[in-house]
């Protein structure tokens, strides 16, 4: 009998209903520590080891009263909810007329103040677009430096009566949500004639407030100290069925299972993370609890050889699952097995939006399952996101999914890691680029060693087979450790946050080797006095998609915050200020470039310096992993 016939879909659609019926669970506030006591006392129940809540800093905020009444020319209310993290309005709110600043780019607010409309002081109307800002939070900072008092937002994909917490930390003015019809209606009104409301969105915030993260495990039998972790988060925005409910719920469904059916050789943890949602002071407010874990157990990251990390598994009719880079060939075959290749996607791409990053930061090879269906949107941070909402078929088939990958993992004796993706990776990006980049650096040596490592990475997965397992069972602690040791080496240097910062994770060498060419080719083109082929090449850089819908004062505030922050390292480029200048020059046909030059000659030598240096590291870290694969294979040969 398998472990997936043990599944009972009624218990796990049971604990989806007990944590949606607490409502709303936001960081450290009392719904969300009442759902980790739900959580603790049902790890306990179920017969799991060392269960405890660990508290950490969080920032707390209570949504209390969220009204938008239209003064004039009616005194019908607005429905509207708080905007996620933002700031309150004093107790008596807000009054003001309404200005509609369209996707409150600078450019809609160079449209008024052309058609002499003042914006001081007033309450915007203003359509989400994270194509065009990024963050809401841009579009706040760019309202609040325009003079706006308070924000009405409202998202296409909201649609009827659904709405979104959806500001981030540092937001410096009130934002409120509303129903995108509703928006809509109220465009209609103001077309016509003078539209006044009055807003109060009271959010009590406590800097040093407290979430907690829960724990408890099942200590393994043979190899204790190696840990596969199974994780998901308990905070939510409304009741969070999908987000993140059904995925709380599968692990408790799972730790059960494994509880009790199941002798472990290794120690499965199983972690429900709070403050996932938002519970940070900094500009990057999501996954505290994940990061604030591995701060506190690096020993234990060190030790974890897969990470599993479920967020929205279960909605529609399919789930992707991203995966680091050596992972990727065993879950697709742990799919295929079981025949369910139709509903999963598997991809060599992990996302920072989620739990799973804290353990990419760290090394870890790490499995996030989320939601495949586009439709999601709909629903997403809604009140929308019900029980009713979540998949039977997918409930069930993704956690036979995760059975077969934690089971199989935990009965092999060497670890399932393929590193062959992650060389063939390396390889394309360095052979696709070198005519590019060969008059600015030479990387003929890394693309060797890349190749090397290739091929001893193939020579392993031809020697790790049953029968290798048995006779290197001594050598067995020696090859997982230099396995997850090379994992951790490569990585590393190779994955890492995009030009979207809260996006899926870019490879970042990759996008170095891109700057660098995109500067050179900018430095080259101004030397010629080639202004629309110096504009072309930095706008093709990933940081000036939002930059230029801002003005520069906001730009270099979000780039600051955005750059100085450790949990999200990324490779970044602020050249706006030429860009700028550089497009009204050549708007207006001018050709005097030399200060444009200079500063992003200055950039180019500047990020020439970090790919150098993050070349050596590459090449360093590629020639120890070809090593110690090398001593992997030369053990493994000893014992047959």
């Amino acid at each position: 009998m398998t472990l997936d016939n043990y599944f009972s879909l009624n218990e796990t659609l049971g604990h989806i209903e007990s944590l949606f019926e607490l409502g709303e669970k936001a960081a450290g506030t009392e719904k969300e520590i009442e759902a980790a006591k739900l959580i603790e006392t049902e790890f306990t129940r179920i017969g799991l080891e060392n269960v405890h809540r660990e508290s950490f800093p969080a920032v707390v905020r209570n949504y209390k009263n969220c009204e938008l009444k239209m003064l004039e020319p009616t005194g019908e209310i607005v429905p509207c909810v708080n905007g996620g993290t933002s700031v309150s309005t004093p107790p008596e709110g807000i009054r003001a007329d309404l200005v509609d600043v369209g996707f409150g780019t600078v450019k809609d607010y160079e449209r008024l103040k052309k058609r002499g409309v003042d914006v001081e002081g007033k309450i915007a109307l203003l359509e989400r677009s994270d194509r065009l800002m990024s963050w809401l939070d841009i579009s706040c900072r760019l309202a609040k430096d325009s003079g706006i008092g308070a924000i009405i937002s409202a998202t296409f994909f909201s649609e009827h009566d659904a709405f979104r917490k959806d500001a981030f930390p540092f937001v410096p003015i009130p934002v409120v949500s509303i129903p995108y019809d509703v928006a809509q209606s109220l465009r209609m009104k103001m077309r016509k004639q003078n539209v006044k409301v009055q807003l109060r969105n009271i959010v009590e915030t406590n800097e040093n407030g407290v979430s907690c993260n829960v724990i408890g495990e099942l200590v393994g039998s043979k190899y204790p100290r190696e840990i596969i972790t199974l994780t998901a988060h308990h905070d939510s925005w409304f009741g969070g069925a999908n987000d993140n409910a059904s995925a709380v719920a599968m692990m408790l469904q799972i730790a059960k299972i494994f509880s009790k059916n199941y002798k472990t050789k290794r120690t499965i943890r199983f972690i429900s993370f709070g403050a996932e949602e938002a519970g940070a002071n900094t500009i990057f407010d999501w996954a505290v609890g994940s990061f604030e874990y591995g701060n506190k157990h690096p020993e234990e990251m060190g030790n974890t050889v897969t990470n599993i990390n479920l967020d929205i598994p279960a909605f529609g009719d399919s789930t992707i699952v991203r995966t680091t880079p050596e992972l990727t060939t065993f879950v697709k075959e742990s799919v295929r097995k079981l025949n369910l290749e139709t509903f999963f996607k598997v991809t060599e791409l992990p996302t920072t939006s989620t739990d799973q990053w804290a353990f990419v930061m760290h090394g870890v090879p790490s499995v996030n399952f989320g939601p495949g269906a586009p439709a999601y949107e709909k629903i997403y941070h809604t009140q929308y996101d019900t029980p009713a909402t979540v998949s039977h078929y997918l409930l069930e088939y993704s956690s036979k999914v995760v059975l077969s990958v934690i089971s199989r993992i935990d009965s092999l004796s060497v670890l399932p890691l393929d590193l062959v993706p992650t060389a063939e990776r390396l390889e394309k990006v360095l052979s696709s680029r070198r005519h590019k980049i060969r008059s600015i650096l030479d990387t003929s040596r890394l693309l060797d060693e890349t190749r090397r490592l290739k091929t001893l990475a193939q020579e392993f997965n031809k020697l790790r087979c049953d029968r290798a397992h048995k006779k290197a069972e001594k050598n067995v602690k020696f090859i997982n450790r230099t396995q997850l040791g090379i994992c951790s080496l490569l990585n590393k240097h190779m994955i890492g946050t995009g030009g979207v910062t809260n996006g899926d994770a870019a490879w970042v060498f990759a996008e170095c080797l891109d700057m660098l060419v995109n500067l050179s080719t900018a430095v080259e083109a101004l030397k010629n006095r080639n202004v629309k082929k110096a504009v072309k090449s930095l706008s093709s850089l990933r940081t000036m998609s939002w930059g230029l819908n801002v003005n520069l004062e906001v730009y270099n505030q979000t780039f600051d915050l955005m750059t100085k922050h450790s949990r999200y390292p990324g490779t970044y480029s602020n050249v706006m200020a030429e860009l700028l200048s550089l497009l009204e020059k050549a708007k207006n046909q001018k050709n005097n470039v030399s200060k444009e030059l200079s500063s992003i000659k200055k950039e180019f030598d500047s990020k020439l310096e970090e790919v150098y240096a993050k070349l050596s590291a590459l090449e360093e870290s590629v020639e120890k992993s070809s090593q110690k694969l090398l001593q992997i294979i030369c053990k493994l040969h000893a014992c047959s």
